[in-house]
């Protein structure tokens, strides 16, 4: 029994689902297991039983709709119990494909061993009576079958062989009790061919309707199932049939998408349970596997009666197994590490396939695969900005694959500030230019060149304070207007304080350092892009400091705060003064604050790169497919994610969290909570991977195609 739902929308939908007028649920209500089907359970009864795993509680799954019921009127369930038991019935109260499957189960055993009489007059036990003794040995059928109010069956429903000519064959039905529903006829079973002298032998397909069950129900039975039929509600669905069966796995695996496919780790001792015993005849079966990887196959054959199978445990595309090729992608698709998922496998003993297995379908599938979605995802951007006929706003910064001079790679990134969308990204080497500190540089003409191409227009160009980057665009594009990035400003002016406010007399331009970095933030905001304004502004921070709060400038005269309560002040000639005037009116300062951005701010950029850390760590190594490859997923990453909303409570009200980052030395600093993140890139790859594999269908064939693009 499972108590409803707090949540109000799925308590909502349980108490629909009961089609009860009036009804209420309370605290305390409860519904039973019996109402959900089997993959609503947090573990599926079905294949913990397969694999031997016997389940002590059943949970259900978040999210859980019950979905079976009998709305059938009170007053004709009682009309049709009365009827029932007046009826004189084989089953008095039990499922039909149930019983049919025991007796023809016992039956199945008594031909293996010789002692099933194929003469109706000859036996022992009439078939009617072995069915009633059927019912007496599962008192559990018994009761479930009161509880979902079953239609008995007549002794005449059941047909038995004669003398001449008997069709011996067992119904095993796929499914169990509970997921067979009354209202349906069709029932998926196996029908087995039982080598026994004097017995003619019959072949029927795997799934079957109605007419495989003829000879066991009558039509008056079949055709009061049906009048049944119409007083269900209109989202019955007359044509259902149970899950299909191993044997029809792969048949519809074109027809599923595996990457989405759930997937289960299993003992290799519970998968030898399945095959030691012959299906068919029940004797011990020999056993061969071929292991690849993830994949594993098992052929058992049967001595007794010659019955051979054969296993997989996942499709295939062209002898490579679609498991291997998924979990490879999705080791890269979520940023992981091969070497360290590997080394987890090997410790917990999963099978898995070689780093060296990795290596190759990484650079002939997984690379590629990244991409061309890429490509298909900056065309979109080129077109959406193309379409709107509006000049863009670009952020542009440069992230090293490390710290320091050391670094090999340079990734740099423009991003429209409008949409906060990454446009391009760049990847540049350092054996590509004369030295470290040109790759940023580099890394920006390639990203504006790329725009060029597209034909679209730039019209404002927010960076950092990059010395070459500056000369670059005062003579190269004249007609940009170039910014510079209030955060990287204020971040370089901090760090200077701090390190002044160490010095001996001088402490106390550490407990300004905070409210100075911060006044550069004010400065930009308020000045609309006036640099002289800006500059007069950034300025008074100097007689500010002193408690002197006017005759800053012609354009800025007087500081626009109220009064002020009293302070620890520093004093004009006094060293620590100096030191600040030294840090406040410095050259590349005061020449570089009129250009101060007064609205967009590379804080996006800022973003992304922490996003790229966890794709591509700066303590990892990787070459330069590799490293270009995780440099466009965190891209695709942050494009899906960077728009997200801010998280709210159950109130409405905005969900807040506080952080602690390391520039702030252990203060709490407000941080909002976003909505839960999306994948949808995810889905685009793994689509994109499986039709890769399946045009190249080697690695011969994807190495000579990758030749070939490169």
């Amino acid at each position: 029994m499972y108590l409803f739902p707090r949540d109000p929308k799925f308590r909502k939908i349980w108490t629909l689902r009961l089609k009860r007028d009036g009804f209420k649920p309370s605290q305390y209500t409860k519904l039973c297991e019996r109402h959900f089907d089997k993959d609503q359970f947090s573990v599926n009864p079905d294949v913990a039983n397969n694999v031997g795993f016997q389940v002590k509680s059943k949970m259900l799954k978040p999210g859980a709709i019950p979905s079976i019921f009998d709305y059938t009127n009170p007053k004709e369930k009682s009309l049709k119990r009365s009827a029932s038991q007046s009826t004189e019935s084989v089953i008095r109260s039990g499922r039909r494909s149930t019983a049919i499957e025991k007796i023809a189960k016992r039956r199945r055993y008594s031909v293996l061993d010789g002692s099933y009489n194929t003469s109706t007059g000859d036996s022992d036990v009439p078939l009617d009576a072995e069915m009633y003794t059927m019912q007496n040995d599962d008192q559990d059928i018994h009761d479930r079958a009161q509880h979902d109010n079953d239609v008995p069956v007549s002794p005449q429903s059941v047909q038995t062989g004669t003398e001449t000519s008997v069709q011996c064959f067992s119904t095993m039905s796929q499914t169990t009790y509970n997921l067979v529903k009354r209202r349906h006829v069709s029932i998926q079973t196996d029908i087995d061919v039982l080598p026994s002298p004097g017995v003619e032998r019959m072949s029927t397909g795997t799934q079957t309707d109605d007419s495989c069950i003829n000879d066991l129900l009558d039509h008056s039975f079949v055709s009061r199932i049906e009048n049944d039929n119409n007083d269900e509600s209109e989202e019955s669905d007359l044509d259902w049939i149970p899950d299909s069966d191993n044997e029809e796995q792969n048949d519809i695996y074109h027809d599923i998408n595996p990457a989405k496919e759930r997937k289960f780790i299993v003992f290799e001792s519970c998968l030898d349970n399945l095959f030691t015993s012959c299906c068919t005849c029940g004797f011990p079966c020999s056993m061969s596997k071929t292991v690849l990887g993830s994949y594993i196959s098992i052929k058992s054959s049967c001595e007794n009666c010659n019955t051979q199978r054969k296993w997989e445990s996942q499709p295939t595309s062209n002898s490579m197994p679609l498991g291997n090729l998924i979990i490879a992608g999705a080791i890269l698709f979520s940023g992981g590490s091969a070497h360290k998922f590997l080394t987890l496998c090997m410790h917990a003993s999963v099978q898995m396939f070689s780093i060296g297995t990795y290596m190759k379908i990484q650079s002939l599938y997984l690379v590629p695969t990244i991409e061309n979605v890429w490509q298909r995802e900056q065309l979109h951007l080129f077109t959406t900005a193309r379409e709107s006929g509006e000049t863009l706003r670009l952020g542009g910064d440069g992230r090293c694959c490390s710290p320091g001079h050391t670094a090999k790679y340079l990734s740099y990134t423009l991003m429209d500030l409008k949409t906060n969308k990454i446009l391009d990204t760049q990847l540049v080497q350092k054996n590509e230019v004369r030295h470290s500190y040109a790759m940023e540089l580099e890394g920006l003409q390639r990203g504006l060149a790329k725009i060029a191409e597209e034909e679209l227009q730039v019209s404002h160009l927010v960076t950092d304070r990059h010395s070459q980057i500056k000369k670059y665009m005062r003579e190269v594009h004249p007609e940009v207007v170039h910014w510079f990035d209030c955060w990287h400003i204020a971040k370089g002016i901090f760090k200077k304080l701090e390190a002044v406010g160490k010095k001996k007399n001088c402490e106390i331009i550490g407990d300004w350092s905070r409210s100075i970095s911060n006044h550069t933030y004010w400065c930009a905001m308020n000045s609309e892009g006036d640099g002289e304004l800006v500059s007069q502004k950034w300025c008074s921070i100097l007689n500010h400091v002193c408690n002197v709060h006017e005759g800053h400038g012609n354009k800025f005269p007087r500081c626009e705060h109220g009064d002020l309560e009293d302070r620890l002040w520093i004093k004009k000639g006094s060293k620590a003064y100096e030191e600040l005037e030294k840090i406040v009116k410095g050259r590349l300062l005061m020449t570089d604050i009129k250009k101060i951005s007064p609205a967009e701010q590379t804080s996006g950029l800022e973003a992304f790169h922490k996003v790229l850390c966890h794709f591509a760590p700066k303590f990892v190594h990787y070459f330069h497919a590799q490293m270009e490859a995780r440099l466009l997923l965190a891209a695709l990453h942050f494009n899906e994610t960077s728009t997200r909303q801010q998280a709210k409570n159950q109130n409405d009200d905005l969900i807040y969290s506080v952080s602690f980052p390391k520039g702030r030395h252990g203060e709490g600093v407000a941080k909002e909570v976003k909505v839960k993140q999306t994948f949808n890139y995810i889905d685009e790859l793994f689509e994109e991977l499986l039709f890769g594999r399946e045009v190249h269908s080697s690695f011969a064939e994807a190495r000579a195609a990758n030749a070939l693009e490169n």
